[in-house]
């Protein structure tokens, strides 16, 4: 499925690097100083949430140079087409039809904005 949504904002810095956050072994993300970058690539849902009432899908893969690298899919504020600290942004009528299609385990291919 390829989706497309004016309901959907990305990181800051309008860049396709990876925003690293570490984990607590497992139990939830610590917090760290982000590049506000929306990781492109092939990440999977690693486990599904609620945010703000809206359902959140935390997106992960693994990489030999570091620790899990994250990013969240969640609700939030989609006005500028880069506005996040990195995850990716998206409006609560985008997450209801995301919410369909995304099992734990689904594969997502995060399209770069950079050639």
């Amino acid at each position: 499925m390829l989706y497309k949504s004016s309901g959907i904002s990305t990181g800051a810095s309008g860049k396709d690097y990876n925003t690293i956050t570490r984990t607590k072994n497992g139990k939830g993300i610590l917090d760290g100083g982000g590049n506000e970058a929306t990781p492109a690539g092939i990440t999977w849902v690693s486990s599904i949430g609620n945010y703000h009432g809206s359902p959140s899908f935390q997106r992960s893969r693994k990489n030999d140079l570091s620790d899990n690298i994250a990013s969240s899919i969640h609700f939030g504020n989609t006005a500028g087409v880069y506005n996040s600290n990195g995850c990716v942004r998206a409006d609560a009528q985008t997450l209801k039809a995301l919410s369909k299609y995304l099992t734990v385990g689904t594969p997502i291919y995060t399209l770069p904005t950079d050639d």
